[in-house]
């Protein structure tokens, strides 16, 4: 008899704890399934699933919190500029003897100096008084050149160029080649002729 009560009682006790271990089992079975519900972490629960879920938190949350990778750029340089050649100086143009604007030489026939000036009203082409450009005015003068404009009395010579009849023609004289301080070239144009004349050998005979 006590045998038996031994044995039922052993069979009780077994069939127990299998029920206690399937019970816990479920348990843990649930809280697993309950903890990885939760994909973004913000769900915890108590027991196993506590773990997984705050697994899957930390899991979530690690791979969320990752600082950025940041690439710092590239170094740059500062452009260098090319040293630029030295240039040529500016040619400068003689002038005067004394660094004054060249003036207009003319000489007598005996070769005295009969005008030495600037910017004449009137220059003599002949000594025949049949070329006289009058009223000049002075555009330009200087080392450069001097350029004017002015009225010439163009003489028919009609019978002869005492008694001729004299016209009133545009002209403009052009002045050029400076040498020692004075112009050494004069270039007339009037009633369609051009003329050229060259210091000192064919020059102008008068200029006032």
């Amino acid at each position: 008899m006590v045998q038996w009560r031994a044995r039922f009682v052993a069979a009780v006790g077994a069939a127990v704890a299998g029920v206690m271990l399937s019970a816990c089992g479920s348990g843990a079975s649930h809280g697993q399934a309950s903890g990885s519900a939760s994909t973004d972490g913000a769900t915890t629960t108590t027991g196993a699933s506590s773990t997984t879920g705050g697994s899957g938190g930390g899991s979530g949350g690690g791979s969320g919190g990752a600082a950025p990778v940041t690439t710092a750029p590239p170094a740059t340089t500062a452009p260098t500029s090319a040293p630029t050649s030295g240039s040529a100086p500016p040619t400068t143009v003689s002038s005067g003897s004394n660094g004054a604007d060249p003036v207009l030489i003319v000489r007598s026939f005996d070769g005295s100096v009969s005008y030495d000036g600037r910017e004449p009203t009137t220059i003599g082409f002949s000594g025949d008084s049949t070329n006289i450009v009058t009223h000049l005015t002075w555009s330009t003068w200087g080392p450069g050149g001097a350029a004017g404009q002015g009225q010439l009395g163009l003489d028919d010579c009609q019978p002869n160029c005492a008694q001729g009849h004299v016209t009133e023609v545009p002209a403009t004289v052009d002045l050029s080649a400076v040498a020692d301080g004075h112009y050494t070239a004069i270039t007339e144009v009037a009633a369609g002729t051009t003329r050229h004349y060259s210091y000192p050998s064919t020059w102008v005979t008068s200029a006032s």
